[in-house]
C-alpha cells in the first residue's frame, strides 16, 4: 500500500509539473493591411440607397497605393469569407456597390477613412444578398471587407439551426479542437456566437471557452473550429456547447446546446508518467532482490550448521552435547541499521509541507492541479503541530503582505489542518477569489460547521450576493 501511495503521488507530482511549463510562444502576426470593420451588416429596403464607411489602415514598413475592388464572397474555411468575381455566384449584391474610389496612396502606418455606396434594385424580393470590397496593396498583402445584405420586405425567413459539437475521442497533441456545425435554412444570413463549457471529470472543475462569432449563410452547412490551446496533461472531458444565434438588427434568433466527451493525455505527460512507473518497478525489484538475497544467505547458514552437528559423532550426556559447535543464526539488524539512514517522521513531514507550502505560493495557475497537488501532500500530514504551526505561519505572512492570491490558496491548507482561523481565511479567500480558486474555497467552506460562518457575519456581507448565497450558512 505503501508503494501504491507513492506511485500516485508521483503520478500527481508529474500532472503539477505539466501545468506550469511553459506554452510555446505565440508567433507575431506579420503587419499588413487591414479593413475595420471586417463584416458589416446592412438592412436596405428596394429601390434604397445606403452608405458606409471603413478604415483602411497600411500596417506595412513601407508607403503603398491601396486599390479596392468590388466582388462576390462565399463561405471559406472557419467562417470566414472569400472573395470570388462579381456576379458570379447566387444571391450577389457585387453590382449593388460602388466605391468613392477606386485607390488610396498610403503612406507607412497611414490609414484612411473609404465610404460605400450601396443601391438596392427596385422591386427586389427580399431575402439576404452578398458581396465584398478587396483592399490590396500590387504585389503585397490584402484585406477583405465582407457585406452582408438584407433587403428588407413580406418573405423574410429567419430560420437557423445547431447541428452538433464534436472533438476528437483520444487528442495527444496538446491542442483540443472542438468542431461546431450549424445549418441556415432561412433566407437570410445569420450570426452565431456562444461559449464551449468544459467539465473536467479527474480534477471536478469546468473551464470556458468563448466562440468568436461568425456567419452562416443560406442553404449551407457550416463548419467552425474553437482550439482549446492549453488544457490539462490528462484530461477527461464532458464538453456542452452553449450557441444563441441572431438575425439582421437582432431580429428573431434563438439559442441551442449539443453535448459530447473526449479524453485528452498529451504525449509528454505519458512518457513521464511511464518513466516513473519504470522507476518505481525498478526500485521494487531492487528491494525485493535485496531481501531475497538476505533469505538465502540465512537458509545457507542453517543448512551449514545442520551438517556440521550431523558430523559429530554422537555421545552420550551432555558431555557430547557440550561439544556440538553453536547453531548459526542471521545476525539481527540493529537500530543504525534500520534508522540511521532514515529520515524521522517529523522531518519527512515538514519536508513535505514546506513542499506543499512553496507550491501554493506560487498560486493556483490556470488550471488549479498545483493547488490539488499541494493539498494532497498536507492531507498526509495532518494531525502534526509543527506542519499547523508552519502553515499558519505562511498564511499570516502572505495575510501581512496583503499577497491576495497566495493567501487564498494558503486558506485551503489552514482548511485541511484543521486550524482555528480556517473559516475567517476562508471567507476572506472566497469575496475575492478567481474561478479556479472559487470552487475549491466554497468546497472547503462546505465542509465547516455552518455555526463557525455565521459567527462572521461582518464577512458574510461582504461576499458577492451570488456566492453567498452559495455558502450553507442559512
Amino acid at each position: 500500500m505503501g508503494a501504491m501511495r507513492w506511485l500516485r503521488g508521483l503520478v500527481v507530482a508529474a500532472l503539477a509539473l505539466g501545468s506550469v511549463l511553459p506554452a510555446a510562444p505565440a508567433r507575431a502576426a506579420k503587419p499588413g493591411l487591414t479593413v475595420t470593420p471586417a463584416v458589416s451588416e446592412l438592412t436596405i429596403g428596394p429601390g434604397e440607397t445606403i452608405t458606409e464607411s471603413v478604415i483602411v489602415a497600411n500596417k506595412t514598413a513601407a508607403g503603398a497605393k491601396v486599390e479596392a475592388a468590388v466582388g462576390d464572397i462565399v463561405p471559406g474555411a472557419n467562417g470566414a469569407f472569400e472573395i470570388r468575381p462579381a456576379s458570379t455566384t447566387e444571391n450577389s449584391a457585387a453590382a449593388w456597390v460602388s466605391t468613392t474610389q477606386s485607390s488610396v496612396d498610403l503612406g507607412a502606418g497611414e490609414s484612411a477613412l473609404l465610404t460605400l455606396s450601396i443601391k438596392a434594385p427596385v422591386g427586389e424580393p427580399a431575402g439576404g444578398h452578398y458581396a465584398g470590397v478587396l483592399f490590396s496593396i500590387e504585389g503585397g498583402p490584402n484585406a477583405l471587407h465582407a457585406m452582408l445584405i438584407e433587403v428588407s420586405g413580406v418573405g423574410i425567413l429567419r430560420q437557423a439551426k445547431l447541428l452538433g459539437i464534436s472533438m476528437p475521442k483520444l487528442e495527444m497533441n496538446g491542442h483540443v479542437p472542438f468542431r461546431i456545425e450549424v445549418q441556415n435554412t432561412g433566407n437570410t444570413f445569420a450570426s452565431f456566437g456562444g461559449t464551449i463549457s468544459i467539465h473536467d471529470r479527474l480534477r471536478r472543475n469546468d473551464v470556458s471557452i468563448a466562440i468568436p462569432r461568425f456567419y452562416a449563410l443560406p442553404g449551407r452547412i457550416t463548419t467552425v473550429t474553437v482550439t482549446w490551446l492549453s488544457p490539462p496533461p490528462i484530461l477527461v472531458a464532458r464538453v456542452t456547447a452553449h450557441i444563441p444565434w441572431t438575425f439582421p438588427g437582432a431580429a428573431g434568433g434563438d439559442v441551442a446546446e449539443s453535448r459530447t466527451t473526449g479524453v485528452v493525455i498529451i504525449w509528454w505527460a505519458v512518457a513521464i508518467i511511464v518513466a516513473l512507473v519504470l522507476l518505481v518497478f525498478r526500485l521494487l525489484v531492487g528491494l525485493f532482490s535485496r531481501r531475497s538475497r538476505e533469505d538465502r544467505r540465512a537458509r545457507h547458514e542453517r543448512r551449514v550448521a545442520k551438517k556440521e552437528a550431523a558430523s559429530v559423532p554422537k555421545k552420550r550426556g551432555a558431555a557430547a552435547a557440550s561439544e556440538l559447535p553453536p547453531p548459526m543464526v542471521a545476525p539481527k539488524r540493529s537500530a543504525w541499521d534500520e534508522q540511521a539512514h532514515t529520515p524521522t517522521a517529523g522531518a519527512l513531514a515538514m519536508r513535505r509541507a514546506r513542499t506543499a507550502l512553496d507550491m501554493l505560493r506560487e498560486g493556483a495557475g490556470e488550471s488549479g492541479v498545483r493547488v490539488d497537488v499541494a493539498i494532497g501532500l498536507l492531507q498526509s500530514v495532518q494531525g502534526i503541530p509543527d506542519v499547523l504551526t508552519a502553515v499558519e505561519g505562511a498564511y499570516a505572512d502572505a495575510a501581512r503582505r496583503r499577497a491576495t492570491r497566495e493567501a487564498a490558496a494558503l486558506s485551503l491548507a489552514l482548511a485541511v489542518m484543521d486550524s482555528v482561523d480556517a473559516p475567517e481565511a476562508l471567507l476572506r479567500a472566497y469575496a475575492k477569489a478567481d474561478h479556479v480558486l472559487a470552487p475549491r474555497v466554497r468546497k472547503a467552506l462546505g465542509s465547516i460547521d455552518p455555526a463557525d460562518l455565521r459567527s462572521h457575519a461582518d464577512l458574510l456581507e461582504e461576499l458577492p450576493p451570488a456566492r453567498r448565497q452559495a455558502l450553507p450558512v442559512s
